[in-house]
């Protein structure tokens, strides 16, 4: 997979250099024929119009040459992660890797969970376990607030 990806990244950026470079070229062409031909660099500089129209081969190949970049990135990229934390916390349960092996997650080698350090730091608000209080105290009555 690896070496398609490098293939297609190859040739989508010797497009895109050849689209630039036919970009350039075009740009250099006179707008007609009648003016005179170009003396010195500063009639060249101040001959360059950005307001040219690209023709149609130029503009179709710059795409071209970006979506076939865009293809060979996303084809050589790496496999993602899924996307919610707790779901990615677990599969490192299970699999029992070491963090610190990895170089991952916040809390160093404090168990297989990335997220337990966190969540056990001194002086840290305990989401849960004030929910599963609050959870108590409801069920004993609330208060009594009529």
């Amino acid at each position: 997979m690896a070496v398609h990806s490098a293939a297609l990244n190859l040739f989508g950026l010797i497009l895109l250099f050849h689209a630039v470079y036919s970009a350039y070229e075009h740009a250099l062409l006179p707008p007609s024929i009648s003016l005179p031909p170009l003396s010195s660099s500063s009639t060249l500089l101040s001959s360059l119009n950005p307001r040219i129209d690209l023709p149609a081969d130029i503009t179709l190949e710059t795409i071209l040459a970006v979506l076939i970049l865009c293809l060979g990135i996303v084809s050589g990229s790496p496999e993602l992660r899924p996307v919610k934390w707790a779901e990615w916390a677990g599969k490192l349960e299970r699999e029992k890797q070491d963090l610190t092996d990895a170089g991952a997650g916040a809390g160093g080698g404090m168990g297989r969970n990335p997220y337990r350090g966190l969540d056990e730091r001194v002086g840290f608000l305990d989401i849960r376990g004030a929910r599963r209080e609050f959870a108590a105290w409801v069920r004993e009555g609330g208060g009594g607030a009529s």
